[in-house]
């Protein structure tokens, strides 16, 4: 043999084999905006007053790297929400894309009631305690990487 058939066929075949290891070790799957949602609402339910999704609207829902919302995981949540204590919020990479959710609590108007002196309509909020709640969510594995809360202050 020939010393350049030597040096090709072990690098055709490195070629070749990295081509097959690429080929059977393929990037994991992203997961899709509804899992997202489900995931967010597993999390978020615990919390909530009602345990109903329906009164929850998702304002906003996104990819985005870290970088972008590292600030908005940064600042201390307010500490007087319902529910279990959430786990603590793990590093947000800055580099690495995530899954970015804010939900908040849809107001609930019930029918008008009549009276003898007026007829009016009372707003109840099902979720008296929430005004929004934020998720990081890894879109791969579906860990939530980061929450926060915001919640009024309770009488």
């Amino acid at each position: 043999m020939k010393t350049s058939q030597r040096i090709i066929f072990p690098v055709i075949l490195l070629f070749f084999g990295l081509g097959l290891f690429t080929a059977c070790n393929p990037q994991p799957a992203r997961l899709k905006q509804d899992k997202i949602l489900d995931i967010t609402w597993e999390a978020l339910r615990p919390n909530t007053s009602s345990q109903n999704r329906a009164n929850w609207e998702v304002v906003n829902v996104n990819r985005v790297y870290g970088r972008d919302v590292v600030a908005e995981f940064s600042s201390i949540p307010i500490s007087n929400c319902p529910g279990p204590i959430p786990p603590e919020n793990q590093a947000i990479r800055s580099s690495s894309e995530y899954w970015f959710v804010r939900a908040i609590p849809k107001p609930w108007t019930s029918p008008t009631v009549t009276t003898a002196k007026s007829s009016t309509i009372e707003s109840i909020m099902p979720e008296p305690l929430f005004r929004e709640a934020y998720f990081l969510i890894d879109p791969f594995t579906g860990q939530i990487v980061a929450r926060k809360f915001i919640c009024s202050k309770g009488n």
